[in-house]
């Protein structure tokens, strides 16, 4: 039988996906994962290779076995033998002319520029840093010279095996993806892409995909929420619209606020809290939330049961109620 999955991993300490005899690939983990969980010699077969420092979220490579098992005992099995930065996310029993290679319609990269004189501590290995101002408009109307059906020959490397140059690009869309600005990702999805022409580093548009998106100690500039808003709300506002996403802030002393849209939800902390220990008011402000906004609470309401739990914890020992 053939059976097919999508995978995703962190590329920062392999040289690339393709197996190689004096390096350490992802497709060399994948194999020896199968191998140890079938005892058979699987040899997979991938949609495309990615260079040295590239990452992926949703790859796809089949194998051929004699093994039947559930698709989550394969899940389990073949993570279990895998390092924390390889994952198989999903598995798919497949008809046997099943090519992850050549059956794919479609390809999907993204591109994260952190363009900022200051470096990116947290971003290094997702992104590439770029220190002079970026000129975002003209980014744009140069991308759009991409869309449409081309061909590549002068971008291909001396050992490309691709068997033709010519590639359709669907779509190309720059996107800003942080509040302050510094960070933005570039998406091109297109057809015939085995071999991609792409940087060594290739970003992750996690957050982006949830529907709520929570985050935590927005700077204030030492005020509070009157001097946050006027600081930070506008910016904030702004993004929430872009991305059509429920933003939740939580501003320690100076509580936490709700953003959908333009509507803005603001919350207040008791100022009297005798203060223990600090270690789990994030997660029982997002349990609370959570809980409220599921059972179809108001933003506000949902806000005020985030912060009473996240109350409650802090003034005991241990993040448990």
């Amino acid at each position: 039988m053939k059976i097919a999955a999508t995978l995703e991993y962190d590329g920062t300490k392999f040289s690339g996906f393709q197996r190689q005899k004096n390096a350490i690939t992802i497709q060399q983990h994948l194999e020896e994962a199968l191998n140890k969980i079938t005892n058979e010699n699987i040899v997979i077969n991938y949609s495309g290779r990615t260079d040295a420092g590239v990452h992926a979220i949703s790859q796809v490579f089949d194998f051929e076995t004699n093994i039947s098992r559930e698709d989550s005992s394969w899940i389990k099995g073949i993570n279990s033998n895998l390092p924390r930065s390889i994952g198989v996310k999903k598995i798919f029993n497949v008809p046997n002319n099943f090519d992850s290679r050549f059956s794919a319609i479609e390809r999907k990269y993204s591109y994260v520029i952190y363009n900022s004189i200051s470096k990116p501590l947290f971003f290094d290995d997702y992104c590439h840093w770029v220190t002079n101002k970026l000129d975002k408009a003209l980014i744009s109307d140069q991308l759009n010279m991409f869309i449409g059906t081309h061909d590549f020959s002068s971008f291909r490397s001396s050992n490309c095996n691709s068997r033709n140059p010519v590639k359709t690009i669907n779509n190309v869309t720059p996107d800003a993806v942080s509040i302050t600005q510094t960070v933005g990702s570039l998406t091109i999805v297109g057809k015939g892409f085995n071999q991609p022409v792409q940087s060594n580093k290739v970003g992750l548009n996690l957050t982006i995909d949830a529907d709520i998106i929570m985050d935590s100690s927005v700077n204030t500039g030492g005020g509070g929420p009157k001097d946050w808003r006027l600081n930070a709300s506008n910016q904030v506002i702004t993004f929430a619209k872009q991305i059509n996403k429920l933003i939740v802030v939580t501003r320690g002393k100076d509580g936490a606020t709700a953003i959908h849209g333009n509507e803005v939800f603001e919350c207040d902390v008791n100022k009297n809290l005798k203060i223990v220990d600090l270690t789990g008011a994030g997660d029982l402000f997002a349990s609370g939330f959570l809980h409220g906004h599921v059972n179809n609470l108001s933003l506000k309401e949902s806000l005020e049961k985030g912060t009473d739990m996240s109350s409650k914890i802090i003034q005991q020992i241990g993040a448990r109620l």
